[in-house]
C-alpha cells in the first residue's frame, strides 16, 4: 500500500521527536534581465565579516554583487561539535597507512572509518565460507556485529558515539543504527533481470544524517519511491520528487532541511525547511544556518531571470 503526500506544505505534519514550528519565508531579488543560468555562485566576505558580495560566473565571465549585511555575517556553518572526527575510507589504505586489522587481506575490508589519529575505529569485513559464499560484518571497536549478505554505506555521528549502515539479509534491505534493525525495511527482487536480481534496490537507504547533538538520524529512501525517514518513521513521501539530497539539521537538531528535484526533466530544484517548501530554482549555493531556526540560500529564477535570496525563519 502506497500514500502519497500531495502537499509539501504538511511535512513534518507529525514530527515526533522534532517540535512543529512555524517558518516564514523572504525572497529577495538581487539581480535582474540574467538572460542565461548562472553556473556559479561564491559568497565571499570582507575581513570585519559586516559585508558580503555575491561572485556570479556566467559565460567565463565574473560580476560582483555587493550586499547589505542583515546577519549574513553569522552564515558559517554551526554544526561542529567537540569530539572524534573521522574519515570514510574505502578499502585499508588510509591517509596514515593501514586501516583495519592487519590479520585481514587488503581486499576483504570493504569500507574502513579511520581517526584523525589514524586510529581504527569501525571497518566492514567480508568473509568466505566457500569461495563462492560470503557474508559481511561490521567491526566497531573490535567489537563484531551481526553477519550480512552486504553491509555498506557506514556512518558516523559528528562525535563518534553514534553509527548507522545499511544491511542486506536475503531479500530484505534495512538500515542498521547504532547496532539495531530498522524496522523501516524492503525487499529486494532477487530472482529478476539476470544473475542476482535487479539490484536497484540496494541503492535506498542513503545519505545517513545525524543531528549535532546525536539525538536524531534521518536518511533517504529512493526505492520503490523516494521518501525521507526521520528515527525510523517516514516523515515525507517525496514520491514525486527525485534525487532528495542535502539532509541538514540546524545546530541544535530542531529543523531538518533537504534540497530535492520536483520534476525529472527540470534543472529546478526546491529547497525544504520543517513545514515551508521553497520556490523552484536552480539552487546555486549552499542551504546554510544563519542560527537555530533560520537559513539562507541562493538560487537562479528562470522564469523570472534574476538571483534571489531566500531566507527562511521558523519559531
Amino acid at each position: 500500500m502506497r500514500v502519497t503526500i500531495v502537499l509539501l506544505s504538511i511535512f513534518f505534519m507529525q514530527l515526533n521527536a522534532l517540535n512543529a514550528l512555524e517558518c516564514k519565508q523572504s525572497i529577495q531579488p538581487l539581480q535582474s534581465n540574467l538572460t542565461e543560468s548562472v553556473s556559479e555562485l561564491n559568497i565571499s566576505y570582507n575581513r570585519d565579516r559586516k559585508t558580503t558580495s555575491l561572485a556570479i560566473t556566467k559565460d567565463g565571465k565574473e560580476t560582483a554583487i555587493p550586499l547589505v549585511d542583515d546577519g549574513i555575517k553569522n552564515m558559517k556553518i554551526l554544526s561542529q561539535v567537540e569530539g572524534v572526527s573521522w574519515h570514510k575510507i574505502i578499502g585499508t589504505k588510509g591517509p596514515k597507512g593501514r586501516c583495519g586489522p592487519s590479520r585481514v587481506e587488503d581486499y576483504k575490508i570493504t569500507e574502513c572509518i579511520q581517526d584523525d589519529n589514524g586510529q581504527t575505529i569501525a571497518y566492514v569485513e567480508r568473509r568466505y565460507s566457500d569461495p563462492n559464499t560470503a557474508k559481511e560484518i561490521v567491526v566497531l571497536r573490535g567489537k563484531e556485529g551481526k553477519p550480512y549478505d552486504s553491509a555498506t554505506s557506514l556512518t558516523f555521528s559528528d562525535d563518534g558515539k553514534r553509527w548507522a549502515y545499511k544491511a542486506l539479509l536475503g531479500n530484505k534491505l534495512f538500515p542498521v543504527i547504532d547496532g539495531k534493525e530498522s524496522p523501516v525495511q524492503q525487499e529486494v527482487d532477487l530472482d529478476c533481470c539476470g544473475e542476482g536480481g535487479h539490484w536497484f534496490e540496494i541503492f535506498s537507504f542513503e545519505q545517513f544524517t545525524f543531528s549535532p547533538d546525536g539525538k536524531h538520524v534521518a536518511f533517504v529512501q529512493t526505492v520503490p519511491e523516494h521518501a525521507v525517514v526521520l528515527d525510523n518513521d517516514v516523515i515525507l513521501d517525496a514520491s514525486k520528487m527525485y534525487f532528495v539530497s542535502g539532509l541538514q539539521f540546524s545546530p541544535d537538531g530542531s529543523l531538518l532541511t533537504f534540497v530535492a528535484k520536483p520534476q525529472w526533466d527540470s534543472s529546478d530544484r526546491l529547497v525544504m525547511v520543517d513545514r515551508t517548501e521553497g520556490p523552484r530554482l536552480q539552487i546555486i549555493s549552499d542551504v546554510i544556518f544563519l542560527d537555530n531556526r533560520a537559513v539562507r540560500y541562493y538560487g537562479y529564477s528562470a522564469q523570472q531571470k534574476n538571483i534571489q535570496e531566500i531566507t527562511v525563519r521558523c519559531q
